[in-house]
């Protein structure tokens, strides 16, 4: 037990450093669940889903790299939801509430009258 983490090397993850033994011996600095080598944010504790940094809408996507990090959304839309489900996501959205179009930045085309 080189790091003297009550976990022997042989079945030590980390052996040289001192850990718990629910993360096969490595170390979880900011107490979140999320071995310190595989969290994204070490020093501050998040989610699990969010790869050990901070999940304020708990949709699973960081609050550093979300978009839209008080609403939930979705991974593919980088945090943030489609409200209007046209297939733009909010953060690309220039009308977010009506459905439209690529073209027109989400917005609805506009008809031209006769």
């Amino acid at each position: 037990d080189t790091d003297g983490d009550g976990i022997s090397d042989k079945d030590d993850a980390c052996p040289t450093v001192a850990g718990l033994a629910s993360l096969k011996g490595c170390p979880d600095t900011d107490g979140d669940g999320v071995e310190d080598g595989k969290d994204k944010c070490p020093t501050v504790a998040g989610t699990i889903g969010a790869n050990g940094c901070p999940d304020k809408d708990g949709d699973g996507v960081g609050d550093g790299e979300d978009k839209c990090p008080t609403v939930a959304g979705t991974a593919a839309g980088s945090g943030c939801p489609d409200t209007d489900g046209d297939g733009i996501y909010d953060f690309e959205d220039s009308c977010p509430t009506v459905a439209g179009t690529a073209a027109n930045k989400g917005c609805p085309d506009k008809k031209k009258k006769k």
